[in-house]
């Protein structure tokens, strides 16, 4: 009986003890059940200036391309430049045979020189028959005559002269120069080729301002102003973005609905006229703008979320907030409304989230 006795007191004992032990234990059930929570990272929402843009596409134009053509005929001797080369105005791209312009040029010279001294001539027989006159000896008429000589003479010396000066311009033109200092885009000659003056020989981009024509809806267009700042780059590529700047607005040409903007900007050489170019135009400007990751929004059927973690702990249950959007950059999204600046949102692992989840931040914020 004794036995028996002191036998169940030991297990009351225990259980005793047991019990003890649980209420006296520092884990409570919250703390429990976060580090059992699903693990994510969050960010604050980040407050920034955001550029809101609208987006085109358009092949640029040269605002001149002079067409170089030859002045006289001639056969193609050499041909020193070719698409691509960059160019200095008066810089010789080809050259025509010059043998038959020189020979004429020779024949012109020659004849200015004998029409000079026979001009020269008549004024030194001019200038004794006037002294000679001073005492009668000389009659009226042969003044006259000689003066008349002399006068027809000088006519004649200065058409020589001329004759002179277009075979000089002739020879020059034998060589096809640039009008402008740019890029050559076309070549149309080669050596050998007879040409004729006025034939296509090269056409030439200027190094001065290229534009591009940007087409906009109506919706879009009402909001464009001349002056906007422009970001341009080739369409589809990783290039850099040069600035332009709208310097004209029109109606488009297609629908009559929509409006284009006319962009001026500097290409770079790797830039030739036609290139495919995409714009971004800056329209407006938002200081104290909300951002967050990218990553953090999540698509449900009929809303767009966000999951925010509140207050500053490292577990607890999300709030499923909706969120407008605003503007996108390639990795973060502006949001118009649905969270304040300073709140915690869910950037890993919140399209596995439901309203009220319990989580618990690793990783870093």
């Amino acid at each position: 009986m004794q036995t028996s006795s002191h036998r169940l007191f030991l297990i009351s004992s225990a259980v005793f003890l047991g019990l003890s032990t649980i209420a006296c234990s520092p884990i409570n059930s919250d703390e429990a059940k976060a580090q059992q929570g699903t693990p994510v990272r969050v960010q604050p929402v980040h407050i920034t200036t955001v550029v809101e843009t609208e987006r085109s596409m358009a092949r640029s134009e040269a605002f001149s391309s002079p067409q170089v053509s030859p002045e006289v005929d001639g056969r193609v001797i050499e041909v020193l430049h070719d698409i691509g080369d960059e160019v200095e105005e008066g810089a010789i791209l080809a050259r025509l045979d010059d043998s038959s312009y020189t020979l004429a040029l020779a024949a012109a010279q020659a004849d200015e020189a004998a029409l000079k001294t026979r001009a020269e001539q008549f004024a030194r027989d001019l200038n004794r028959l006037e002294m000679v006159g001073g005492g009668q000896y000389v009659s009226q008429m042969d003044l006259e005559s000689a003066r008349a000589d002399l006068y027809t003479a000088r006519q004649e010396l200065k058409a020589a002269e001329s004759r002179r000066e277009a075979a000089q311009r002739q020879v020059a033109h034998t060589r096809i120069q640039a009008p402008i200092s740019g890029r050559i885009d076309e070549r149309h000659i080669s050596e050998g080729d007879f040409v004729s003056a006025g034939d296509r020989a090269f056409r030439m981009i200027p190094q001065s301002s290229a534009r591009v024509s940007l087409p906009f809806p109506e919706r879009v267009g009402s909001r464009l102003e001349t002056g906007m700042r422009v970001k341009l780059r080739r369409l589809g590529s990783d290039d850099y973005w040069i600035d332009g700047k709208v310097t004209r607005l029109r109606p488009s040409v297609e629908d009559g609905m929509g409006v284009t903007a006319v962009v001026e900007f500097i290409p770079p050489s790797s830039w030739p006229s036609g290139t495919m170019l995409e714009g971004l135009v800056e329209v407006a400007q938002r200081s104290n703008a909300l951002q967050v990751p990218a990553v953090s929004i999540v698509d449900r059927p009929g809303r767009t979320v966000v999951y925010v973690l509140p207050g500053h702990n490292e577990y607890g249950k999300v709030e499923e907030r909706r969120v407008e959007l605003g503007q996108r950059t390639t990795d973060r999204v502006e949001i118009l409304s649905g969270i304040s600046a300073g709140e915690r949102v869910v950037v890993d692992g919140s399209a596995y989230l439901t309203h009220g989840t319990e989580v618990r931040v690793q990783g870093g914020r």
